[in-house]
């Protein structure tokens, strides 16, 4: 092999290398960034929650925490870290096919905002979405009250409830027993079920058929 033919091949292995370092670092340079970003958006998402923690337990900065509650998403919330995680901490969950929620209409009648809905006797009371308990209540006539938000942003009221499955916070899927209805005079269950989404009730019907 000639000496011209030498120094080329030295050259190209020269320009070679400095090319994959290059590559190298701003691959890594990339993925620094992508981690930083990932930290910087965590981060934040718990700051927020402990901010809203604690405006729920002073008086003084309950406003805070009512806002939220009533105008957050947390459900995208949710799914944003679930996203952004993914890949990061491995998922042991499987999955799983759930079906319509089966409700006979039938047995259905409009009540307050919403509608009264009779099941057989001990027959358990099924989420209809994906979501998150934000809100458990007791009202003077619809007694202990579940509020699930889905991704949506729509509130769905389950009331009448008994042997409650869930609590504050709880992670919710279609198709998760939430308790039980209370019984009616005909010794059936039932429960209550209102929709709440942008400031108003949707007809509760409709929104069965769409799930």
């Amino acid at each position: 092999m000639n000496r011209r033919l030498k120094k080329i091949l030295k050259k190209r292995k020269r320009q070679q290398y400095y090319s994959n370092s290059n590559y190298q670092y701003k691959d890594k340079n990339k993925y620094f960034s992508y981690i930083m970003k990932l930290f910087n958006q965590i981060l934040v998402s718990i700051i927020v929650l402990l901010c809203l923690l604690i405006s729920r337990n002073k008086d003084s900065l309950r406003f805070i925490y009512d806002y939220a509650s009533k105008n957050m998403n947390f459900m995208k919330v949710k799914r944003f870290v679930d996203n952004t995680l993914v890949g990061i901490i491995p998922n042991y969950k499987r999955d799983e096919f759930v079906g319509s929620i089966v409700i006979n209409l039938d047995n259905t009648k409009d009540y307050l905002n919403g509608v009264l809905i009779e099941t057989d006797y001990a027959e358990p009371v099924l989420s209809l979405v994906d979501g998150i308990v934000i809100r458990i209540y007791e009202d003077e006539e619809i007694g202990k009250v579940l509020v699930i938000q889905d991704e949506l942003g729509r509130e769905f009221h389950y009331g009448l409830l008994e042997n409650t499955e869930v609590g504050m916070y709880s992670i919710v899927n279609k198709g998760d027993i939430l308790g039980l209805g209370r019984l009616n005079e005909r010794f059936n269950g039932e429960y209550y079920l209102a929709v709440y989404y942008k400031n108003d009730y949707l007809d509760v019907i409709d929104v069965i058929n769409e799930e």
